[in-house]
């Protein structure tokens, strides 16, 4: 196994956590108009609980973010790609990756976590920051992505395409890295 690269506090997208998440804030919002509902008063006008349910769902919202965060570690050996999310170990053949999308941390200075791993099976792994806000530069991370991104074009012998890029990959600085052919 050669050098393994550490991710910490990332959010990994997945379509169950999405659908826990959304119903969690949906009954937090229902909340206001379901006790005025059973009162038959509306308690959402009189003490402008829409102003205050904004409020707790975007808070809410941000704390269910933190609360699934993860620890995720990328490796590579002769032929395989191993990411290890906290406990559990996935591993790949690197003919199994069809590309991914980065930020062009060569080009831009940012220490913001954003990748995008696609597979020929139509699987996809994609991590960013939990946090909300924009973090405080760190010359250390981004130094760390860049190895990360030099390691992962040479292991998968990958460069940087300008094709498949969408309006938001533009302004977010992100680039697709693929394979030639």
């Amino acid at each position: 196994m050669k050098e393994e690269f550490r991710f910490e506090r990332v959010y990994v997208h997945s379509t169950l956590k999405i659908v826990f998440t959304l119903i969690i804030v949906g009954l937090s919002f229902a909340a206001p108009y379901m006790i005025g509902m059973v009162f038959s008063v509306k308690l959402y006008w009189i003490f402008n609980l829409r102003l205050w349910a904004a409020i707790v769902i975007f808070t809410y919202a941000a704390y269910v973010l933190k609360f699934w965060n993860q620890t995720i570690t990328i490796s590579f050996d002769d032929t395989k790609i191993y990411f290890k999310f906290d406990l559990q170990q996935q591993r790949y053949l690197k003919e199994e990756v069809k590309g991914f999308y980065s930020i062009d941390y060569n080009n831009v200075k940012q220490s913001g976590t954003d990748f995008s791993f696609y597979f020929k099976n139509g699987k996809k792994i994609k991590f960013a920051d939990v946090d909300y806000r924009p973090a405080k530069f760190s010359e250390e991370k981004h130094q760390m992505f860049k190895r990360f991104l030099r390691t992962a074009q040479q292991e998968l012998g990958y460069q940087p395409s300008s094709k498949n890029r969408s309006w938001i990959d533009k302004r977010k600085n992100r680039v697709w890295f693929s394979d030639a052919a």
